[in-house]
């Protein structure tokens, strides 16, 4: 038997349930493998995710964060709109 440590493929079932716990989910998962922003390996029919990658996500994490947008000030705001050919 194979010991979680020598473990080199995982599908998503024991990602999501054994390894992380059920966060994030399955379907989850598989999205951001259909992204690109999980690697995945075929071994026959099998869509598998190495080692290597488990390890990359849990160091670095999925994804980026959101970046929120900078409101721009009232005095700034309307200085860029004055000067915009909809405002003549």
């Amino acid at each position: 038997m194979v010991t979680a440590e020598q473990q080199q493929l995982f599908t998503f079932e024991q990602l999501s349930q054994e390894r992380w716990g059920g966060t994030p989910s399955i379907w989850t998962l598989r999205r951001l493998a259909d992204d690109g922003q999980l690697k995945t390996v075929y071994i026959g029919a099998r869509r598998l995710i190495p080692l290597s990658e488990v390890l990359r996500v849990e160091q670095y994490g999925l994804g980026t964060g959101r970046k929120r947008r900078q409101r721009l000030r009232a005095g700034r705001a309307r200085a860029l709109h004055a000067g915009s050919p909809d405002h003549l």
